[in-house]
């Protein structure tokens, strides 16, 4: 499927590194029917690069209408060539 932005919402903006007016990173949401494969596709989220930024996180709620999955993807670049995604890994 594609991306649906009714499904997507900033949550909050975090702070910054070096509190830079302007350079917060942002935690949100996003719910779909989608399955993990669909979201990890090349340019799933780039309809919405300018929303997101190098170590923004999206809190997913995927394939709900089957059997739901929830996975965090940090966004590692974000150009209007494309948004890059990867898993975040909590030990």
């Amino acid at each position: 499927m594609a991306f649906v932005a009714l499904g997507f919402k900033t949550l909050t903006h975090t702070g910054s590194i070096d509190g830079t007016a302007g350079s917060m990173n942002a935690h949100h949401s996003y719910v779909t029917n989608d399955d993990l494969a669909a979201i990890e596709t090349a340019n799933y989220f780039d309809s919405i690069w300018k929303r997101l930024r190098k170590g923004d996180v999206i809190f997913c709620s995927l394939n709900l209408d089957g059997t739901p999955v929830y996975i965090i993807k940090g966004i590692t670049s974000s150009a209007s060539t494309g948004v890059v995604i990867q898993d975040i890994v909590i030990t």
